[in-house]
């Protein structure tokens, strides 16, 4: 009210209309004045703002513990405290998706990583990911992938995306760029913004106020506590209308909206979750410097502020737990106590059953994963390799993934025949997609980082194990027009033994991934079998089966001809087993055979088939 009017509230007498929602305000005063665990401690502070997103009105503020006397020190309007990793979707993400069209998808390699000045960035396990969306490293909370994200926009659009969420990034007040700010200005911000490195600090209404430009659907409006004040002297009244201005696109906002819901669900909900209520929410950490450690005498393990700011589509909150400074206490990260503080805030919040409702400008895509740029999955990607992810309409994916897609056939297939023995032959080429050269350029690409080696070997491991070798599946067309395998190579050339009219199909195939097989090219022949009195068979399996004692299974014949006659349904079939050429029995039946065979010691054996 001073401010507005220059009239001491004290002492010039009015009625003053606040924006205070008593239920809300009623709520964090219990939080605040009750001794729940999740105090650490008696000295232990917490700021409280909740802000109306859609109107910038406070509903709420919570000023601190154990205050006493008129306007003391207010931890949510006036401690300017480190934001941690709260600062990630205002200095990185945001105006990644705004200026750089990044998608809850665009992708960064969580890696060794250093500042453009030379000093390494670590994450808060000290450990890294890999490859990760957009999404993931704003659920965990990934350092590396923050900084990345902030030298790819730039200091500049950086600051002038922090600017007109209402935080004043500037380190002079009086400069040139300051004033010239929204235009651009001068870079006066450095990467140690990107995960929360911030000069002097925000409060929690600040940080609500923020957030709520997201939240908003991409505006924001200057928070305020009054909309009117009448005089009681003169009758006069005063209103105050405050203006709401567009500061992101709308696709900014749904998309970060979505991947920090998501945060709630599946990532670091820092307390914020609420059945039945669309929650997002990004939490935050500051470290203590080495020297405040050493000072101090602090634990390695002690860090400084904690934040958790979550929101709705009608109410943004910031909660900041910590200590006024060091010599009082300190925090332990993961300690569980500001999210229960959090999570005991969120209760008085009115649960928001909608959420936010996707415009027409993003589009929900399907993308294959590792695809740079993002790729709409084949037809035979597999389930585990798709995603589902946000775009701003217009840079979605387009082009289908060429990784899985179905097998080119083999070109002159001919067939040569001798007796009952046909020689085949065809040409064939290496998909691009397993080269050597395709993969050395697809992963030099920037998204990939310091790692392309790494990603080129994990590439060539995942297709040894998972795919198996690229050859060519041999098929035998049966009468009923079913494919029966009869052989599998990595040679351009088969050699194949039968009788009769025969038709085969040869299909470019992996060894073990089976779904995106060639569709197949044909060839037939005629063999003559051998004449009459000549039995030409052979076993569905191999000569050599490898058998746990007691699970042997007889697999039976692929086919038996008797000259040119088949007779593989109607061969009656004896069965001899031998070991070291001694006899152990002879069997008409199959059933029989099988379970004389499980009968016996671990061991090899001969089978004798007439």
């Amino acid at each position: 009210v001073e401010k507005k009017t220059k009239n001491n509230p004290y002492k010039v007498p009015m009625k003053i209309y606040t924006t205070m929602e008593r239920s809300i305000q009623d709520g964090i005063n219990t939080v605040l004045n009750n001794s729940e665990w999740y105090w650490r401690d008696d000295k232990v502070q917490s700021g409280i703002a909740v802000v109306n997103v859609q109107t910038g009105a406070i509903s709420a503020i919570g000023a601190g513990r154990n205050r006493s006397g008129e306007r003391t020190f207010n931890y949510a309007t006036d401690a300017k405290r480190q934001p941690g990793s709260t600062a990630k979707p205002i200095f990185d993400y945001g105006p990644g998706i705004e200026y750089n069209n990044f998608s809850s998808y665009t992708l960064f390699n969580d890696e060794p990583w250093t500042y453009t000045n030379g000093p390494s960035v670590n994450n808060w396990d000290m450990q890294f990911h890999g490859l990760v969306t957009t999404r993931y490293a704003l659920q965990y909370s990934r350092n590396v992938p923050a900084l990345k994200a902030f030298q790819q926009v730039g200091p500049k659009n950086s600051q002038k995306f922090a600017y007109s969420l209402g935080l004043d990034v500037s380190l002079n007040k009086n400069s040139e760029n300051y004033r010239q700010l929204k235009g651009g200005g001068d870079n006066v911000i450095n990467e140690a913004y990107s995960i929360g490195g911030v000069a002097e600090g925000f409060t929690p209404l600040e940080m609500a106020a923020a957030y709520s430009g997201f939240a908003s659907g991409g505006y924001y409006t200057e928070p305020y506590s009054v909309t009117k004040i009448e005089y009681r002297d003169t009758g006069e009244v005063e209103e105050f209308k405050p203006g709401k201005e567009r500061v992101m696109k709308e696709s900014t906002a749904y998309i970060m909206n979505n991947i920090l819901e998501s945060a709630v669900t599946s990532g670091f909900a820092g307390g914020a979750s609420v059945a039945g209520s669309h929650v997002a929410a990004k939490t935050g950490t500051s470290n203590f410097s080495d020297d405040a450690l050493k000072k101090y005498k602090l634990p390695s393990y002690a860090v400084n502020d904690l934040w958790t700011v979550a929101y709705t589509s009608q109410y943004s909150v910031a909660v900041w737990y910590g200590y006024e400074s060091a010599e009082i206490g300190y925090n332990i990260n993961g300690g569980g106590h500001k999210e229960a503080v959090t999570s005991a805030v969120m209760k008085y919040i009115p649960k928001d059953t909608k959420g936010w409702t996707m415009p027409s400008s993003v589009v929900a895509s399907q993308v294959e994963k590792e695809t740079v740029p993002a790729k709409l999955p084949s037809a035979n990607t597999p389930s585990n390799m798709i995603l589902t992810e946000y775009f701003v309409k217009g840079t979605q994916p387009t082009e289908v993934s060429e990784r899985y897609q179905t097998l080119d056939d083999v070109t002159g297939l001919d067939a040569k025949t001798s007796g009952n023995n046909a020689t085949l032959s065809w040409d064939y080429e290496t998909p691009t997609v397993l080269t050597d050269a395709y993969l050395n350029k697809y992963f030099s690409q920037s998204a990939f980082g310091h790692s392309t080696n790494n990603f080129i070997s994990a590439r060539k491991n995942y297709n040894n194990n998972t795919l198996g070798t690229l050859g060519f599946g041999i098929y035998k067309v049966e009468s009923d027009g079913t494919l029966t395998l009869v052989g599998f190579t990595t040679n351009k050339t088969y050699t194949y033994t039968g009788a009769g009219d025969t038709t085969l199909v040869v299909k470019a195939e992996h060894s073990k991934f089976k779904t995106n097989a060639s569709k197949g090219s044909k060839v037939t022949f005629s063999l003559s079998g051998g004449g009459v009195g000549v039995i030409l068979a052979m076993l569905d399996g191999g000569l050599s089966v490898e058998a746990n004692a007691g699970n042997y299974t007889e697999a039976g014949f692929k086919y038996i001809y008797y000259g040119t006659q088949d007779i593989t349904n109607s061969a009656n079939i004896t069965y001899k087993i031998l070991d070291n050429n001694s006899e152990l029995g002879e069997y008409s039946s199959k059933t029989e055979f099988v379970n004389k065979m499980n009968s016996l010691t671990r061991g090899k054996y001969r089978v004798k088939y007439i």
